[in-house]
């Protein structure tokens, strides 16, 4: 389709496509065509921000992995697949094990910590490289557990303690770390047991302005209809539930905004002021997507309704306008019903030019080579009809006029 949908589009585009049967007699197909490229590109955008925030713990000036209970590695970020020696490219995430990279005594000391879902365990031990050297460092180790008792993937940071001062390396771990937080694509803010705002992010603070830095209930950022909903998400937090739906809100002071929160518990809210964390993402422009597919989809109905009508009365009226031309042959202008017969012609030629405007409308005008055949097949009609009338003046012995 050179141009798209609408003929002025430049360069590559994205559609979906569905196609249904639309009834009838003769058994119509409809094609619904929608140009979604705007939401595809959406969504690439967020991906590659995605990748960029990725990126940003992947190199972060600390170390960081992840460990199931049975010792499985299933991540560990490059700053430390670089201290080990370890080549990121051949690292598959669940076959290397914890045993692979620590000392014996180490070892024991990481099955030793009992999993506190409200306290982060701080360990030192040595790291074994790939050459065979050791690496003193230090664990930021904490192993969350959910409600059910199941212990979960710990979250650990390793700050290098071979050089420098582990002071220092802590430091620039947690600048790296706000940095990332303030700059991942995504709002993040946690609320207390009140549903007041605690913590946020710079994208937050960008989505909601400047109500969504202060120390105010969240519900207040919302249209009072949507309140009640995000309410109870934020009480299934409390309650450390794990499946939480997420919640579609207006914005109060710009109803025709949209946000989609994401509520999840935290564990630890019985030794801290925060109970849950709100993950917030805009969907303004994807709700205005889905409106004007919509409604691209009843103009399609609309049309494949009108063209389906048109079709049918066009046919009726080829013959209204062919047996005209009939009784005209057998009417002379001078009879009585000479006229009204022209005039019956003359209003379905103007009904006929009405069923064309409808059929453009639809796009379902007929293709020349069908226009053909259905013009041959009137005809042949017409002509057998014709033929049947002179046969029964000849039977009654009259002349033809």
């Amino acid at each position: 389709m050179p141009g798209g949908l609408g003929g002025k589009a430049g360069g590559a585009r994205w559609y979906r496509v569905r196609v249904s049967p639309a009834g009838g007699a003769e058994a119509r197909i409809g094609w619904l065509v929608g140009d979604i490229t705007r939401e595809r590109e959406h969504q690439e955008n967020i991906f590659q921000e995605l990748q960029n925030a990725i990126d940003y713990l992947d190199h972060a000036p600390a170390g960081f992995f992840s460990l199931e209970p049975d010792g499985r590695i299933r991540y560990l970020n490059a700053t430390l697949a670089e201290w080990i020696g370890i080549d990121l490219a051949e690292f598959e995430p669940g076959a290397a094990n914890i045993r692979d990279i620590v000392t014996v005594e180490g070892l024991s000391v990481i099955q030793g910590a009992n999993p506190d879902p409200l306290e982060a365990k701080s360990l030192d031990i040595d790291l074994v490289r790939t050459d065979g050297t050791r690496l003193p460092v230090k664990l930021i180790h904490r192993v969350p557990v959910s409600p059910d008792g199941t212990v979960g993937a710990s979250r650990t940071l390793v700050l290098d303690m071979g050089s420098g001062d582990d002071r220092e390396a802590g430091r620039l771990a947690e600048m790296r770390f706000a940095r990332f937080f303030n700059n991942t694509p995504m709002a993040i803010a946690s609320v207390d047991r009140e549903g007041r705002i605690a913590l946020t992010n710079a994208r937050f603070v960008m989505l909601f302005g400047k109500k969504g830095a202060s120390a105010r209930p969240l519900s207040e950022l919302v249209q009072e209809s949507d309140r009640p909903g995000l309410a109870t998400a934020i009480s299934a937090a409390i309650a450390r539930q794990s499946e939480i739906p997420a919640v579609d809100a207006g914005l109060a002071d710009q109803p025709e905004r949209s946000v989609r929160f994401f509520v999840s518990p935290i564990l630890e809210s019985e030794a801290s002021e925060d109970a849950a964390v709100i993950y917030a993402l805009e969907t303004t422009e994807q709700r205005a997507l889905e409106l004007q597919f919509a409604q691209s989809q009843k103009m399609q109905a609309v049309g494949q309704l009108a063209g389906g009508i048109a079709h049918d009365f066009n046919n009726m009226l080829t013959a209204i306008i062919g047996f005209s031309d009939l009784l005209l042959t057998n009417h002379r202008p001078t009879d009585p019903s000479f006229q009204d017969i022209m005039n019956i012609k003359q209003n379905a030629n103007r009904a006929a030019g009405l069923v064309r405007q409808l059929l453009a409308f639809s796009r379902r005008q007929n293709a020349p080579a069908e226009g053909d055949r259905a013009r041959r097949g009137a005809l042949g009609h017409f002509r057998a009809a014709r033929a049947a009338a002179w046969r029964d003046d000849q039977a009654r012995g009259a002349s033809r006029p």
